[in-house]
């Protein structure tokens, strides 16, 4: 109980330095495959440089009307336009139902074919006083429902199979998505470099993860300082990366969308590319270094006599297993967001070295590559520091 009081106050404490979060929603509707309007709203007409204010909504879906209204069975293409009687479930504008044409092309597999009782994600135009709805559109299934109950099913077999792990794995879940939402964003949208905002809360994650397990004390301080050196070198070889390869860690459509939003910000992309590759190593950074400090200071005590020398080598032959086992997870989890792309652009028969040139997949493997480094290389100075420490500094 102690552990989990220490660590849910240092969480708080990281929560704390949170500003106020960015309600506001602004952007152009994806028409995608919902071109549509609302049945009791007029087209508005707005000033050549005004942008619409957009908000989501949650609606469902009362009724469907389909008709076929082009076929080819040669090409087993088929073009259905549905009309469809949408009720908002949700903001402002609760109850009201809306008129809203969806087309469902059969080649296209993010089509919505829509039947009744399905929820979807609404895209609404509002007036340029905001106060009414100027246009409606459906823009997606809605998915957050069952993404809800996916994650309290996953905290709850956590909680049963790791108990205070479990509750700790889920405080850092929580902790980080707040802080994402409280301080990253907003402070991007106020122009700051990314880099600057990741520093410290990585940081105090870090710290508050380790001296959790490792309590306050020499050895936590330590753990903590070989952590903070490998998302240093993380973050150096980054920037490397990033200027050598010219990496923005965001796609082409992604940067378009930015430049064209309405926040009225010269944003900083200079430091996205560091920001993600010292997140990408902060779980394995925290994770092998409390491995390495937990594990020499049990085989110290098991056996006292042996020499400085003998502990540093134990210490990095634990480190490398740690190292092994988290860069392989790391791997996996970098190659499952590159393989999609490889997926899309292999029927096209682009090459492999045009494919590694892309941004968003040369960008992936910069992040990836800079985890690893700064992470191994904590691995030695963290058991030396720790031979130091149990040992003094006598080699016998």
């Amino acid at each position: 109980m102690k552990k989990t009081f220490v660590f849910i106050l240092a969480v708080l404490l990281i929560l704390a330095a949170a500003v106020p979060p960015v309600f506001a929603s602004s952007s152009s509707p994806q028409t995608g495959d919902t071109d549509a309007l609302a049945e009791d709203t007029s087209e508005e007409t707005y000033p050549q440089d005004y942008i619409p204010t957009v908000n989501y909504y949650i609606g469902q879906v009362l009724l469907v009307e389909k008709v076929n209204y082009l076929e080819d069975i040669s090409l087993d293409y088929n073009l259905v336009r549905q009309t469809c009687e949408v009720k908002i479930i949700s903001g402002p504008f609760k109850d009201r139902v809306y008129t809203i044409v969806n087309t469902v092309d059969s080649t296209d597999p993010k089509s919505l074919d829509l039947n009744v009782g399905d929820k979807v994600m609404l895209c609404v135009e509002m007036t340029e006083d905001d106060t009414e709805i100027s246009n409606i559109y459906i823009d997606d299934y809605y998915r957050v429902n069952y993404v809800m109950i996916l994650f309290g099913v996953t905290m709850l077999v956590l909680l049963a199979v790791s108990l205070f792990r479990g509750l700790k794995m889920l405080v850092n879940i929580t902790a980080f998505l707040a802080s994402f939402a409280f301080i990253f964003i907003p402070l991007f949208f106020r122009g700051v470099s990314p880099a600057l905002i990741m520093v410290p809360v990585c940081a105090l994650f870090a710290f508050a993860n380790v001296m959790v397990e490792i309590h306050f004390g020499e050895r936590g301080w330590y753990t903590f300082l070989s952590v903070a050196v490998a998302l240093g070198v993380t973050a150096l070889v980054a920037y490397i990366g990033e200027m050598l390869c010219h990496t923005y860690g965001l796609n082409e459509t992604e940067i378009t969308m930015l430049m064209y939003s309405n926040q009225h910000i010269k944003f900083d992309l200079s430091g996205l590319n560091i920001a993600l590759s010292m997140l990408v190593a902060l779980g394995a950074a925290i994770d092998v270094n409390i491995y390495i400090s937990e594990y020499m200071e049990s085989y110290k005590t098991n056996a006292p006599y042996m020499s400085r020398m003998d502990l540093f080598s134990y210490g990095m032959e634990v480190g490398r297993e740690a190292l092994d086992r988290d860069v392989l997870t790391l791997m996996f989890a970098s190659f499952a967001t590159i393989i999609p792309s490889w997926v899309v652009y292999s029927s096209y028969s682009t090459p492999l070295m045009q494919l590694l040139n892309m941004d968003i997949v040369a960008g992936q493997l910069v992040r990836l590559l800079s985890g690893i480094i700064g992470v191994a290389v904590s691995v030695p100075l963290n058991c030396w520091i720790h031979s130091l420490v149990l040992k003094g500094r006598s080699l016998y």
